[in-house]
């Protein structure tokens, strides 16, 4: 497990990597938010994917009265 600090939250997260896959959770402990990816593309940009998703995410719980209920979607 990894414990990355942020300027604003701490997450903690876990990588893994297997011949072709790439794996990855994170917790946002100080939000109720926990993202999980996985990859059949060697070379995906985990980190850079997990930002984005969690900054998609928390714009919408910010810009709209929708709950902060459990949701799942694939690209």
């Amino acid at each position: 497990n990894e414990e990355l600090e942020d300027a604003r939250e701490t997450i903690i997260g876990h990588y893994g990597t297997i011949e072709g896959f790439r794996a990855a959770s994170f917790r946002y402990t100080d939000e109720d938010l926990t993202i999980i990816l996985l990859s059949n593309i060697e070379n995906t940009n985990i980190n850079a994917l997990h930002q984005r998703i969690a900054q998609i995410i928390r714009s919408s719980w910010r810009d709209s009265a929708i709950s902060q209920s459990p949701f799942a979607f694939s690209l």
